[in-house]
């Protein structure tokens, strides 16, 4: 009897440690690769307030900025932190993303093990989210830290809140509920949806969902009032964290109007884009860093709608014999909906990295909804098991393949080239990365199939038009740089480029126009093209006169 017991208290240290080694088998590689130039040179790379490390000043910026877009001063504070425990070099930053995602996979078995007290399900989901490609982006790239990070208090906060719904006390166990929702709302917004996972888990597994009072009978609703109103200030907590993120978004530009993006192609992408999702859950293939917004046709679209639909409908009637259903299909679906384009943020139509928390859903299903179909089998145990053991390494394998296309920029950008050879930001990308390796001349093919597959993309122009210039084609490159300018009038970097290409073939006047321009977006800028052209003027005679663009 003793050794049962024994053997039941040790599970579950050997199950973090087993999750642990899965984690360290996957991701050990990611220590030796660099930055990428996809975010992480504006996050840490050429970040001179991280760079500084931890200090009160850093901390001050943290929490008062909206740089990158999102206000995360908890994130800040943990590359700051990096900095300060291993330098600026990245291997220090991946092994902390690399820790916080064996962090989030132990804190997931604990939470449903808990939870619903079947602790092999519970551990089947955790491999299954420690190993599935479709994590690769959030672990493998240290501008996700914020996704990994967030996780982490997200997790703890449901494992508080299980503690809280197994004795209600709001000040003793309900206090770090809220901070811990709090601390993973300032490392990022994703868990909005956080209250309402709540009032999912109190359906099942925890059970805190009024029953019929007789065989037959409907639930009293009125027994639900009290489980929304205890959650009130998580709703309030979560309403504040949208609020300040609708902000940052809409004072850098993030979120795009429905000119650009209407109503009714972002509804048609939202719907494909959860069915797609669920194809890369089930076969992790063709995964990249950029999914170019797509134009999802109608009938795709009421095609992906009306699946979703019926997956819908099967969770709610099968919830009576199989009362996870609901709980882990609405977790899928809500934990989604901040980031599946209704509100569209940036250029991309998806992105593997919003699936971190959102798939747990989708695990759930597979590891309750498998085991209850092979319990019924002669050999359903022995074949579960098996199934698990080919299934892990499995995933396992494909993840590490993909994160190797994580090492470096030309690898990352030259995999989404392989998977998606039209799509016009990656040729772009690949291309400026040739630039910045001196290759200017391979690069130019890029920028130009950039431009002719997306012409009003301005990024291209003003690229090609330095790579031109690099290779001394100076009236090419202006020719370019004039129609950088004439897509975004408003850039300085474009005006300041286009100015400095104006001088050095002689059309000062044109120089002075542009340093106008320039002068109402960024004087200091402008006042720098202004004293290269009174440098320019006096040393017009002298042979290789002029600047780089």
């Amino acid at each position: 009897m003793r050794d049962g017991v024994s053997t039941r208290r040790l599970r579950p240290w050997l199950a973090g440690v087993v999750l642990a080694a899965l984690v360290a088998v996957v991701y050990l590689p990611a220590l030796d690769h660099g930055y990428v130039d996809y975010d992480d040179n504006l996050t840490v790379k050429n970040n001179p307030e991280v760079l500084a490390g931890l200090t009160a000043h850093g901390l001050a910026w943290a929490c008062t900025t909206f740089h990158s877009y999102n206000w995360m001063p908890l994130t800040w504070a943990s590359h700051m932190l990096d900095v300060t425990l291993f330098g600026p070099a990245p291997r220090g930053a991946h092994l902390t993303n690399l820790l916080l995602h064996a962090a989030n996979a132990v804190l997931l078995l604990a939470l449903l093990a808990r939870m619903t007290g079947a602790f092999w399900k519970s551990f089947v989901v955790a491999l299954l989210f420690a190993a599935h490609p479709l994590h690769v982006e959030s672990v493998a790239w240290v501008s996700e830290r914020k996704d990994l990070l967030s996780t982490c208090f997200w997790f703890t906060a449901l494992l508080a809140y299980a503690r809280y719904a197994a004795a209600p006390n709001l000040v003793r166990r309900g206090v770090p509920v809220f901070l811990a929702l709090a601390l993973a709302l300032m490392a990022k917004p994703m868990p909005v949806t956080a209250p309402f996972l709540l009032l999912l888990l109190d359906l099942w597994p925890l059970g805190r969902f009024p029953r019929p009072a007789r065989a037959g009978g409907g639930s009293d609703w009125r027994g639900w009032i009290p489980l929304v109103l205890e959650k009130a200030p998580l709703f309030a907590l979560s309403a504040a964290s949208a609020a300040v993120t609708v902000a940052a978004q809409s004072a850098g530009a993030a979120i795009k109007s429905l000119a650009n993006y209407p109503i009714q192609v972002r509804v048609l992408n939202a719907l494909n884009s959860y069915v797609v999702y669920l194809g890369h859950t089930l076969w992790p293939a063709g995964l990249h860093c950029l999914y170019p917004f797509p134009r999802t046709s109608v009938l795709a679209g009421a095609a992906a709608g009306t699946l979703l639909l019926l997956a819908t409908a099967a969770a709610i009637h099968g919830r009576a014999r199989r009362p996870f259903l609901p709980t882990a299909w609405f977790w899928y679906l809500g934990t989604l909906l901040p980031v599946i384009g209704l509100v569209q943020a940036g250029d991309q139509a998806m992105a593997d990295r919003y699936t971190y928390v959102p798939l747990t859903g989708i695990f759930i299903i597979l590891a309750w909804g498998g085991e209850e179909l092979l319990a019924r089998r002669r050999w359903g145990k022995i074949a579960a098991a098996a199934l698990v053991a080919a299934l892990v390494p499995a995933l396992a394998v494909a993840s590490r393949v993909q994160v190797g296309y994580w090492r470096d920029n030309l690898s990352l950008f030259g995999r989404s080239l392989q998977v998606d050879p039209h799509n016009a930001i990656v040729h772009n990308n690949y291309g400026a990365t040739l630039l910045e390796r001196g290759a200017s001349e391979a690069a130019i093919g890029h920028f130009r199939e950039a431009v002719a597959l997306s012409p009003a993309y301005s990024d291209p122009y003003l690229n090609l038009g330095t790579a031109l210039w690099n290779l001394q084609q100076r009236p090419a490159a202006l020719a370019v740089l004039r129609q950088a300018v004439a897509l975004r009038p408003g850039d300085p970097n474009a005006l300041f480029r286009m100015g400095i290409a104006q001088i050095s073939t002689g059309d000062f006047s044109g120089a002075n126009d542009t340093s106008a321009s320039l002068l109402r977006i960024d004087a200091g800028r402008a006042r720098q093209l202004l004293q290269s052209i009174a440098i320019a003027r006096k040393a017009q005679a002298e042979p290789g006169a002029g600047g780089h663009p």
